[in-house]
């Protein structure tokens, strides 16, 4: 598992599924300008999950104009970057057909490099055609998990962790066997396929790998789950605040050892 999310490509079909979740609600020259972003990453990479980066983030720009030319609603040419508590400020390349995302070896001299920090406000800025947009959001802890008991947990049981209280949007999970090895996910294979989900997303109380997953006597396995935080409406400046959202979110892993 090199990567949780692959920065590229984005599929043709998620971008078209993202436009067209943008045109639930009024289409026309008077529709503001929209972003749909994600920010995902640990403040301690865990090793189990073999991440080449320790955080993604990518963002997706769009006027919401037109109901049956889908590609012209995207921006391109845009200007977008974060603005890190702290002072960090990190640019979003353009990767087109609206999509801006960060990409590690992109960065150069002045422009530092993403990390994922705890309680630090991220501050989501683009300009375009002259005009100044931004929304900002404190990054949460990972969710809070509790494992199973070493040696408790009944091959082949289903295995669900209550997120609760923990003001969590959306949440999913993956698998590794003992090896290392992906048996299971449920993660986006892109920063947009996550996007996508994120829009779809209307809050969760738990996550949960399904029965005949975890399997075996005696078995190691490792589960990571993956939860994301919205950004609320009043959060966004200048944005239309009915079609953008903005989700910042990180992992949790533990082990599970089956019963014998």
């Amino acid at each position: 598992m090199s990567e949780v999310l692959p920065p590229a490509p984005r599929p043709p079909a998620v971008l078209a599924g993202l436009l067209l979740l943008l045109l639930t609600g009024c289409v026309g020259p008077a529709a503001p300008l929209s972003a749909n972003s994600i920010i995902i990453g640990a403040d301690a990479v865990p090793a189990e999950l073999n991440l080449t980066q320790s955080i993604d983030a990518a963002t997706f720009l769009a006027y919401p104009l037109s109901a049956t030319d889908l590609a012209a609603n995207a921006v391109e040419g845009a200007d977008v970057w974060l603005d890190v508590e702290g002072g960090t400020v990190v640019d979003l390349d353009e990767e087109g057909d609206g999509l801006y995302g960060y990409l590690p070896e992109s960065v150069t001299a002045g422009n530092g490099s993403l990390t994922y920090l705890v309680g630090a406000t991220y501050t989501l800025n683009a300009e375009h055609d002259g005009e100044f947009h931004s929304v900002e959001m404190i990054a949460p802890s990972a969710p809070g998990l509790t494992p199973p008991i070493p040696g408790a947990h009944q091959s082949g049981a289903e295995l669900s962790f209550n997120l609760q209280g923990q003001d969590f949007d959306y949440a999913t999970y993956a698998v590794l066997n003992s090896s290392g090895d992906v048996i299971l996910s449920g993660l986006p294979e892109t920063g947009a396929d996550l996007v996508l989900e994120l829009r779809k997303s209307n809050g969760v109380d738990a996550v949960t790998v399904p029965a005949g997953v975890l399997v075996g006597s005696s078995q190691v396995y490792t589960v990571a789950v993956l939860a994301i935080r919205k950004a609320p409406k009043s959060a966004f400046d200048g944005f239309g605040t009915f079609w953008s959202d903005f989700g910042i979110g990180s992992y949790a892993v533990v082990p599970v050892l089956t019963a014998p």
